[in-house]
């Protein structure tokens, strides 16, 4: 048996943010965000795991970060 589960609703329900159109990052597990030249970003995770960040969501994230 399995079952789908948009990535919306794990956004809304969990402590997940899109930070590209093909990852969701648990906003806990964000020890920095490298800024690069072409406006986009990395986040570097806790456990030492590099995740894009698109220039499309990038102020979001800094946003819900305070940052």
């Amino acid at each position: 048996m399995s079952f789908s589960v948009p990535c919306r609703v794990l956004e809304a329900r969990a402590n997940l943010i899109r930070c590209h159109k093909q990852f969701l990052v648990n906003i806990d597990q964000v020890d920095e965000i490298i800024l690069q030249e072409n406006q986009a970003g990395v986040i570097q995770t806790r456990s030492k795991k590099s995740v894009p960040v698109s220039r499309r969501y990038l102020k979001k994230i800094k946003e819900q970060l305070g940052i």
